[in-house]
């Protein structure tokens, strides 16, 4: 049986968030208590065995649990909770009980309790400490947040990525962060934070960084663009050359200087790990030389022909980025034309105006860069690599 199965059969039931609102259901299919029956110790629901599970016809679910006793050692204590959906004996159960006196009973149960989160919300460590708009907060920033989102991002032909350098595990994790693997492809990194205000620069959600450990490689991630080149095919056989502009025996009408091709390769390709701008004055950088047909034949005057010239098409690097070359890829289109995509490296460095966040929806933009030497730090000598407001943390209640 497999869970196609399951739904066909009715054991499993898709909800919708609308239906949802006329249900009654229960994180769990028994109500766990706080202490064990036997030794009256605190029970970890993670460390909690549903013996009797799948068994037809059970009126309560016989579990086996592994209890800490006050001297350190661990014991395997076995009990019995009753069912949730066993409603014979309401009474006993004493779910849910209106102002009237009506006892409501459970409607449904899910499948395993840390469903009743998202998977973003499930990644937020302790989230029944924090108010509920933080969580809603929380989930938004752990979407945001930087890490590897793909083990062959290399191989992607993704048009722009944002790659973190070195991403850390959190230090508190949930369960979630093993079955969705983001234990060993983690997101974001591990901060010393102080809280304390610090001169006014990290008023009004502003936080302030420790200049040596962005040195350090603090928050330091790489932003790299995927760029598409293609040799396109026109009617009358004419078609598009990916070289440098005026190698050729062709007149290229447009040509630029000698000096703006210096770093193509006779393909018309860049090496790579080249570096290329296009932040300059002028023309940003070419990277990938082509040259294309004359779109439109020029006018006979007499009984000559003017020569036909090809215009220059050189792709440039988007104005204002800037970068290495990473790789690049030489292929063939579906209508059998040449097709380069040269993916562009940019490395990036925290500063002013940059977002950081917890995984608690506690927000902010880099107000000050500090030298180490400027910095608090506590008795034992550890110098905070970020430093939040005071007043970020009762108000919201996180």
């Amino acid at each position: 049986m497999n869970f196609k199965d399951l739904v066909n059969e009715g054991v499993v039931e898709w909800v919708d968030a609308e239906e949802e609102e006329d249900l009654l259901v229960a994180p769990r299919a028994y109500d766990l208590p706080t202490l064990s029956p036997k030794h009256q110790r605190p029970i970890n629901p993670a460390k909690v065995t549903w013996t009797n599970l799948g068994e037809f016809d059970i009126t309560e679910a016989e579990l086996e649990a592994e209890i800490q006793l006050s001297n350190g050692t661990w014991v395997t204590e076995k009990f019995t909770c009753p069912l949730n959906y066993f409603q014979e004996d309401v009474d006993k159960l004493r779910r849910k009980e209106k102002k009237s006196g009506d006892v409501l009973v459970y409607t449904h149960v899910e499948i395993d309790p840390q469903l009743i989160l998202g998977v973003c919300a499930s990644l937020v460590p302790f989230p029944e400490h924090n108010s509920t708009p933080r969580v809603t907060g929380g989930t938004a920033m752990v979407k945001q947040s930087l890490g590897l989102p793909a083990s062959n991002h290399r191989v992607r032909p993704d048009t722009r990525m944002h790659i973190l350098d070195y991403p850390q595990r959190s230090i508190v994790q949930t369960q979630s962060m093993e079955s969705t693997n983001f234990v060993a492809r983690p997101g974001g990194q591990n901060y010393i934070v102080a809280i304390l205000s610090h001169h006014g620069y990290n008023m009004q959600d502003a936080v302030i960084m420790n200049r040596a450990s962005i040195e350090r490689a603090l928050g330091r991630s790489s932003f790299v663009r995927t760029y598409n080149a293609e040799r396109k095919r026109f009617p009358g056989g004419q078609e598009e050359e990916i070289q440098i502009p005026g190698a050729g025996q062709d007149e290229v009408k447009g040509r630029k200087d000698s000096k703006e091709y210096a770093h193509l390769e006779y393909d018309g390709l860049p090496h790579p790990e080249t570096m290329l701008s296009g932040k300059r004055d002028d023309d940003p950088a070419v990277l990938v030389g082509k040259t294309s047909p004359p779109r439109f034949l020029e006018e006979g005057h007499g009984a000559f022909m003017m020569g036909q010239y090809r215009q220059e098409s050189s792709m440039h690097v988007r104005h204002g980025e800037s970068g290495h070359v990473d790789h690049l890829f030489v292929t063939e289109s579906l209508d059998a034309g040449r097709l380069v995509r040269i993916v562009l490296r940019q490395h990036r460095i925290p500063e002013l105006g940059d977002k950081f966040s917890s995984r608690h929806g506690q927000k902010g933009v880099v107000g000050r860069l500090v030298d180490q030497e400027d910095m608090p730090f506590t008795v034992d000598g550890v110098v905070p690599d970020l430093i939040i407001n005071p007043h970020a943390i009762p108000s919201r209640m996180t």
